[in-house]
């Protein structure tokens, strides 16, 4: 379970900053990691796929998110801007000194336009880089800290699109989310059979959402749409390609403002998953259903 919260603050009746908080983190390089440790253990005997400080390499929490937007005329402008990380160190004894941690950025530019009575259409672009730190002392007869696993960067980039269409007094809302990137990591040691893991992924989404007003300040939003995902990792000659297909993903979302300065929020999804897992000997497919349930409140002031 995770929670978030933030505040806007008004400058006029034209711009906004706000800041937001939460519990939730990212996983640094996580897909290859996993496959590199995998490998890893797999050449060496070792069972399970875990390795010391799995957790701490990949983790990194959110430290905080600012934006600011402005109206211009009938464009509105705005930038965000993400920052997680995380560190774990041991300073003593010197022969077991360990400096771990991932550290991610994440940014986005948005630009709205009102056109028509009160249709609009908004677009946003973002990117993230990422990155984690994996030095200790490799034994006892030194202190000097090795790097065991370095990584290439994780890079991200995402477009996002929407319009608002009125209709009959509710608005019909499209809507397209387009990612894709990519990452690597590799063991800083000698060893012929030491893996190293390159990985490239594109997801798209995209939907439509009904907002019916049936009463003043009080939204009930069903909605429908479908994604699909895609990684492909490579490590030596050894290719695989992950693949999920959402058909389809729906809920609703529900907006009541109870009193003038309390809103009450709440929305239910269902995402109908199917999974494919492919590499040089395996064929793996499954089917989920993932059932994700959101609940929060606003206040207002002034």
């Amino acid at each position: 379970y995770n929670a978030a919260g933030g505040i806007h603050l008004g400058f006029g009746e034209n711009a906004v900053l706000g800041v937001y908080a939460s519990s939730l983190s990212r996983n640094v390089s996580s897909n290859s990691l996993t496959w590199a440790i995998a490998s890893w253990n797999e050449t060496q005997g070792i069972p399970g796929g875990e390795l010391d400080g799995d957790v701490s390499l990949r983790n990194a929490d959110h430290k905080g998110t600012i934006l600011y937007a402005h109206r211009i005329g009938k464009a509105r402008l705005g930038a965000l801007v993400s920052v997680w990380g995380d560190s774990y160190k041991v300073l003593a004894p010197e022969t077991m000194k360990v400096e771990r941690g991932g550290l991610w950025f994440e940014g986005r530019l948005g630009a709205g336009f009102d056109f028509g009575a009160r249709n609009s259409a908004d677009l946003a672009l973002g990117f993230h880089y990422g990155s984690f730190q994996d030095d200790l002392v490799p034994n006892p007869s030194t202190t000097a800290l090795s790097t065991r696993l370095k990584g290439d960067a994780s890079w991200g980039l995402a477009l996002d699109a929407r319009t608002m269409i009125e209709a009959f007094g509710n608005f019909v809302v499209p809507y397209l989310a387009l990612n894709f990137g990519g990452d690597g990591v590799a063991w800083n040691n000698q060893e012929p059979d030491a893996p190293s893991v390159s990985g490239s992924n594109v997801s798209l989404a995209a939907g439509v959402d009904l907002v019916i007003t049936p009463l003043e300040n009080f939204h009930i939003v069903p909605g429908i749409g479908l994604g699909y995902g895609s990684s492909v990792m490579k490590g030596g000659e050894t290719v695989r390609n992950d693949s999920d297909l959402v058909i389809p993903y729906y809920g609703v979302g529900l907006d009541a403002r109870v009193v003038k300065w309390f809103a009450l929020r709440f929305g239910i999804s269902q995402a109908v998953v199917f999974s494919k897992r492919e590499g040089v000997v395996t064929d793996e497919r499954s089917h989920d259903v993932v059932t994700r349930l959101r609940t929060g409140f606003g206040l207002e002031f002034g």
